[in-house]
């Protein structure tokens, strides 16, 4: 504070660009942590910006259930981000895996009231996909 180009409000606006070079070569010189218990001791707000890592093991959002586990087919196991909406009194639907292209064709067609020799006949022309294993 007792550099004269710092030491006003003023001053610091109109020497943004020295200050912001003077921060950049001191914070890798310490870790995180050490930066955000100096500076809140001296009363600047400040947080840490996570990655991804500090934020999938975040423990109030691990507390709060905002990450599920998913088991996919193809994928095999992986995590995923809850969807924060609740409706009270309601239970949640845990999320799926996402039907593979054509999983359901058959079953869409079936309960629009389309026969089965109607069906077939899309699925060997191409008009609709199919999951391999699926048969009319």
């Amino acid at each position: 504070m007792a550099d004269p180009r710092f030491e006003a409000l003023e001053k610091r606006i109109e020497n943004m660009a020295e200050l912001n070079r003077i921060f950049d070569a001191l914070y890798p010189q310490h870790d995180s942590a050490y930066w955000l218990k100096t500076l809140k001791a001296h009363d600047i707000p400040c947080s840490l910006v996570s990655n991804y890592k500090d934020v999938a093991n975040d423990p109030q959002l691990l507390a709060n259930g905002t990450f599920l586990d998913v088991a996919d087919p193809r994928l095999g196991k992986f995590r995923t981000v809850d969807s924060p909406i609740r409706i009270d009194g309601q239970e949640k639907v845990k999320p799926s895996a996402a039907p593979e292209l054509g999983q359901h064709s058959v079953q869409v067609l079936e309960s629009l009231g389309f026969d089965e020799q109607d069906i077939q006949d899309y699925i060997e022309r191409g008009v609709i996909g199919r999951k391999q294993d699926q048969t009319v």
